[in-house]
């Protein structure tokens, strides 16, 4: 086939659209959120470095997208994902991809993470180097071998940690070069949202998960305990704002996180209200990533508002 003629049967747009849903670029917000609280709280600090924060973004989503191939991956192979599952790109069942392809895509992400964390470790030092492998470590190992984490009921809490304390204290650390217990406390309830996006997944999947012979959280907790454990992530995710806010570790300005409350309570209602296997649970884990974003952007437009009043 001429080379013309190729390209207009294989336009190069489906080919970027393809991997596009693979990597699934709205789940980004999940890595996105405590990079942006982090770098708040370094501006707040008068520390911030524009070109800093872009490369720790592009990091971070770099780390998502690599796990979410490598997830889809080992997923299929080991017949988690099928056409009745739910939360993959859909890609391997269709056909569209193969695991080979998906795992190097993975690779390939996880090497556009740890350029951009040499940079930042000649930038900052060792503390990111270590940060950064961790980083890689842990999203290789959410469901590669020989960990596969989110098979033993690990996922949770490792994403809790990594995705809550650590991308937001790391996010600081890059902008200042400093420790900071209140960057660590304050990623909480950032990293209480974030599980619970993982949460409700698998709780939605608790059927499908228990015939494939994996273990989560949500099959460890029963039905009604993975429905009491996430909205006791969401529950806890605004009471340590509040215990945070009375012990002034953070400006009283971050209960502008608050008005997501209602959007919580809707979710936990959700949930609680549905029985297994409802149609109304498919959309949880999006309900959930909508949550995790509204509540991470109104806590960091407060950290900056205060930020620029006190300036004031």
């Amino acid at each position: 086939m001429r080379p013309i003629a190729y390209l207009r049967a294989n336009p190069p747009w489906r080919k970027i659209a393809l991997w596009g849903r693979a990597i699934r670029p709205f789940s980004f917000t999940a890595s996105l959120t405590p990079v942006a609280l982090g770098t708040a709280l370094a501006a707040s600090q008068h520390a911030f470095h524009p070109f800093l924060f872009l490369l720790t973004a592009l990091g971070a989503v770099s780390l998502h997208a690599g796990t979410n191939l490598i997830n889809d991956c080992v997923d299929f192979l080991k017949g988690v994902d099928t056409r009745a599952s739910f939360g993959s790109s859909g890609l391997l069942v269709e056909g569209k991809l193969t695991p080979k392809q998906a795992f190097r895509g993975g690779l390939f992400f996880f090497a556009i993470a740890a350029a951009v964390g040499i940079y930042l470790f000649l930038a900052r030092g060792t503390v990111i180097l270590a940060l950064g492998l961790a980083g890689i470590f842990a999203g290789y190992l959410y469901t590669g071998v020989p960990v596969s984490y989110k098979y033993h009921a690990l996922g949770v809490p490792i994403v809790f940690l990594f995705m809550g304390p650590v991308i937001v204290w790391g996010s600081y650390y890059v902008q200042t070069g400093s420790f900071s217990w209140q960057a660590i406390i304050a990623a909480i309830p950032i990293g209480f949202l974030v599980a619970a996006i993982l949460h409700s997944n698998d709780l939605r999947d608790i059927s499908h998960d228990s015939r494939v012979g994996i273990k989560t959280l949500s099959i460890l907790l029963g039905p009604l305990g993975a429905r009491r454990g996430y909205v006791a992530l969401l529950a806890g995710s605004y009471l340590s704002l509040a215990v945070m806010v009375v012990f002034k570790i953070i400006t009283p300005w971050a209960l502008l996180a608050l008005a997501s409350l209602p959007s919580a309570v809707r979710a936990g209602k959700l949930v609680m209200n549905s029985p297994e296997g409802a149609p109304q649970l498919a959309a949880i884990d999006a309900i959930s990533a909508r949550l995790h974003l509204q509540f991470g952007m109104l806590f960091t437009s407060a950290v900056l508002l205060a930020a620029i009043l006190y300036k004031g």
